[in-house]
């Protein structure tokens, strides 16, 4: 059975993987591989990494760059929710990010967005290693906007 892949909430399909026997012929072993639906992974993202320090007794929390600190991932903006606390309109920003798999990313740190400080994402979720494979990452970040 084929998967859906027309729905907008599917990231990926599944590719039954090939192999070629000696004699030239392809055939298909039966194994079933994620594969992401994306066509390139062009958007540059600066990967901080959070630092904590302690301050007369009180944790001080730093970002710093992680090592490399530039990647390349497809970003999917996942629309934005819009409230009003204590008079201000506060726009919570989400988004999913599928990139090649690194092993030092962890829900404590940052995404600033094509190296910009003021799109800061924090990672939300824990980090998904697709199939365990180390192959693709998929994560899910947010950012907080406040107007005053």
């Amino acid at each position: 059975m084929e998967p859906d892949v027309g729905r907008s909430e599917v990231l990926g399909s599944f590719q039954p993987h090939t192999a070629t026997a000696a004699h030239g012929r392809k055939h298909t072993r039966g194994l079933i591989m994620w594969k992401p639906n994306i066509q390139q992974m062009t958007t540059p993202i600066r990967i901080k990494r959070r630092k904590e320090t302690n301050v007369n007794g009180a944790p001080k929390v730093s970002f710093e760059d992680a090592e490399p600190p530039i990647a390349y991932c497809n970003w999917k903006s996942r629309g934005g929710t819009e409230s009003t606390q204590s008079g201000t309109l506060v726009v919570d920003d989400t988004a999913e990010v599928v990139m090649w798999f690194r092993p030092d990313i962890s829900k404590q740190d940052q995404v600033w967005l094509y190296d910009d400080p003021k799109q800061a994402y924090d990672v939300i979720s824990v980090p998904e290693n697709v199939e365990m494979r180390n192959q693709f990452l998929i994560l899910k970040v947010k950012r907080r906007a406040v107007n005053a």
